[in-house]
Formats: structure tokens, C-alpha cells, sequence
């Protein structure tokens, strides 16, 4: 237990959780409510109050989305660099301590998840309240704790993801680790705001980062988004004729994702020997 409260301590001070993951993510909040939504607003006195409210919703929903994956994006960059200090010396703790490989994993899966539900739990809240005051009605996420229940297994992934980038490191050279380390923030921008405005059709269910987007997005709006969502927001073209997300569908391709490189990380670290931190300096 000490190492799980060690770790949440460490992760919910740590100043870059603080700055990438929740200050520079409320610049998109802002930026989402009070400048990309200028089209959204014009709507208001030329079309009817419902359709308004359902277009509004949409696009609230979306950037919810977004905020929560840009957040769990950079959070496992930042977790990934812990992991890489952290994963140094486990090949002798393993062999000369009672830490094993499970517990070790165990302990991270634990802080990193009760740590990202508070941020993502944090991020939501701020969305909402900064959105229904640009609109002037109450843009409330009608399935909250569905909501929560799916940032809980979309950060699982995205630990297992973060752990096996750093195996990945630890393999071949630490000087990898510079770039290897923002792969899951480069990757949840690009996704994010790629499903947004691109229509992936039924590639999204392989896709974990459109899955975590799509699953929030829902559970948002109550019910399952559209496969197509930006010609459904659009006020010149509101159509469901590509169809709606699988919800079961898009659960059990996050969970898949994440039994198999949790798998590959247990075995991995039995495996490990040590490298120095040395080993990724640059002359």
C-alpha cells in the first residue's frame, strides 16, 4: 500500500501532470467554448430551440471528448518519464526483494487510475461549467458516472501503453527515451481531434485512442454517438446514415488493447536487466 500512496501522491503534485495535463488542457477548454464555437452560437436566433440545444449538446460533447483524451494523453507522457526513472533498477529488485512483477504493475495500474479519474473527473466538471456559460443553459453529461466508469478503463490502457513504451526503452536504448516518451500525447492529439472531423467508419473499434474518444462522447450525450460525428453536428448536414457506435463493441476493443500489453509487460519485466540512467545521455 505504501508504494500505491507513494505514487498518487507523486502523480497528482507532480508539476507536469499539472501543466500539460490539466493547465495547458484548460486552454483548449477555453479555446473550444470561446472561439471555435462562433458557428455554434449564430445558430441560436435561426434555428428552433431543440435543434439548437441537440447541436450544442453534440458539440459539448465533443470537445468533453477531446479534453479527457488531450488530459489522459499527456498524463501517460508524464507517466511513461516516471516509469523510466522508476524501471531502472526492477530487474534487481526482482530478483533480490519481495517485489514481483505483479504487485509492481498492480500498484501503477491503482495510483495511475484513481489519479486520472480525479483529473479527468476535474477536466469534465470545468468543461461543463465553462460551456453551459457560453451557451446559457445547462449542458450537463447525462450519464456521469457511465462516464467516470469509462475514464477508469480508458486510463488502464493507456498504463499498460505507457509501461510498454518503457520496456520498449529499457530493451533497446534509454537515448529512445526523448521520443518514445510523447508518443501517447502526440497520438491523442492526432486521434482526437482527428475523429472530430474525419470519417474513420468502422476502423474506429481498432483505433483504443477514437475508442476512449467515442465511449466518453456517449456516455456525454446519454446515448451512442455517431460513427460519422461531424456530419451529424453540422448544421448543414444532420444525418445518422453511417450508423451509431457499438458500445459493447468499442468496451471490448479497449479491453482487448488492454489485456494484451498488459500481458507483454508482465513478461517483459521478468526479463529486464539493468541499465544505467547514464545510458541515455547525449555528449
Amino acid at each position: 500500500m505504501r508504494l500505491l500512496y507513494y505514487l498518487i501522491r507523486k502523480l497528482l503534485t507532480n508539476p507536469y501532470v499539472l501543466g500539460w495535463s490539466i493547465a495547458f488542457t484548460l486552454f483548449w477548454v477555453f479555446m473550444g467554448a470561446y472561439v471555435f464555437s462562433t458557428d455554434i452560437a449564430y445558430l441560436n436566433p435561426s434555428v428552433p430551440l431543440q435543434y439548437y440545444h441537440e447541436t450544442v449538446y453534440y458539440y459539448t460533447a465533443g470537445w468533453t471528448g477531446s479534453i479527457v483524451l488531450f488530459s489522459l494523453g499527456s498524463f501517460c507522457t508524464t507517466l511513461t518519464s516516471i516509469l523510466y526513472y522508476q524501471t531502472g533498477a526492477l530487474s534487481h529488485l526482482f530478483r533480490y526483494s519481495k517485489l514481483t512483477p505483479v504487485y509492481y504493475l498492480s500498484s501503477i495500474y491503482a495510483g495511475s487510475v484513481i489519479s486520472s479519474v480525479v483529473i479527468g473527473g476535474l477536466l469534465t466538471a470545468i468543461t461543463y461549467m465553462i460551456f453551459s456559460n457560453k451557451f446559457g443553459f445547462n449542458v450537463y453529461p447525462k450519464a456521469l458516472m457511465t462516464l467516470l466508469l469509462y475514464i477508469v478503463l480508458s486510463s488502464v490502457f493507456l498504463v499498460s501503453f505507457s509501461m510498454l513504451l518503457d520496456i520498449i526503452v529499457l530493451r533497446t536504448s534509454r537515448k529512445m527515451a526523448g521520443l518514445i516518451n510523447f508518443i501517447p500525447l502526440i497520438l491523442a492529439y492526432v486521434f482526437g481531434y482527428g475523429y472530430l472531423f474525419i470519417n474513420f467508419d468502422n476502423t474506429v473499434y481498432f483505433n483504443p485512442y477514437t475508442v476512449i474518444e467515442t465511449l466518453v462522447i456517449s456516455s456525454y450525450l446519454g446515448k451512442p454517438v455517431p460513427i460519422n460525428y461531424f456530419a451529424y453536428y453540422t448544421a448543414t448536414n444532420v444525418s445518422t446514415s453511417s450508423g451509431l457506435i457499438s458500445l459493447p463493441l468499442s468496451i471490448l476493443s479497449l479491453v482487448v488493447w488492454t489485456v494484451v500489453l498488459t500481458y507483454i509487460s508482465i513478461v517483459e519485466l521478468r526479463k529486464l536487466y539493468y541499465k544505467p540512467s547514464q545510458e541515455g545521455r547525449f555528449l
